[in-house]
C-alpha cells in the first residue's frame, strides 16, 4: 500500500514539475551578428570544381560495357556511394 502511494505522489510530482519546465522553455530564431564574416572554405571551392569532372566521368562510364562493369562493382563495394555524391551534386548546384 505504501509503494503504491509512494509511487503516486512521485509521479504527480514529476509529471507537475515537467509540465512547469517545459511551459517556461520558449524557442527563438537564431540570427547570425552584423559584424561577423563568413568566409568562403577554400576546400569547398575545389570540390565545386571536381564534381562536375567526376560526373562527366560517371556518365562517360555508363556508354560502356567495361565501364558498366566498374559502375556496378562500385555499387557493390561502395553502396550508395553513387546517391551521395547525386545529393552532394544538388546541393552545390543549390548553394551556388
Amino acid at each position: 500500500m505504501y509503494l503504491i502511494g509512494f509511487c503516486l505522489v512521485f509521479s504527480g510530482l514529476n509529471l507537475l514539475f515537467f509540465r512547469i519546465k517545459n511551459k517556461a522553455f520558449n524557442l527563438q530564431q537564431i540570427t547570425i551578428p552584423a559584424h561577423i564574416q563568413i568566409k568562403e572554405d577554400p576546400y569547398f571551392g575545389q570540390d565545386k570544381k571536381r564534381a562536375p569532372i567526376l560526373d562527366y566521368y560517371l556518365d562517360s562510364l555508363s556508354s560502356t560495357v567495361s565501364g558498366k562493369r566498374i559502375l556496378d562493382s562500385l555499387n557493390l563495394l561502395r553502396p550508395g556511394l553513387l546517391d551521395s555524391f547525386r545529393i552532394f551534386k544538388n546541393n552545390i548546384n543549390h548553394l551556388f
